[in-house]
């Protein structure tokens, strides 16, 4: 189980309800405790003080990382070499 999920259950709350205190679509945050899409900063970061949580435990030691898809990258107008 995702640790984000566990302290969210653990706290009470459905995806639905952390979606509404985070102003975002439930799916999201679905999505990102099946482990199908990296959270940004902000949302690791709200996530934290919602559930009161430490963001490392939630999301991993590289918690302060964010790793660039391709899907990013083109929205940041950049372009990959091949």
């Amino acid at each position: 189980m995702h640790p984000l999920r566990k302290a969210r259950i653990e706290k009470g709350m459905s995806a639905v309800d952390l979606a509404c205190e985070l102003h975002i679509d439930a799916s999201l945050v679905r999505h990102v405790e099946a482990g199908r899409i990296a959270p940004y900063p902000r949302f690791r970061k709200r996530c934290s003080e919602i559930l009161g949580v430490p963001e490392e435990d939630l999301f991993g030691e590289r918690a302060g990382e964010y790793r660039v898809t391709g899907t990013d990258q083109a929205k940041a107008g950049e372009t990959t070499a091949r």
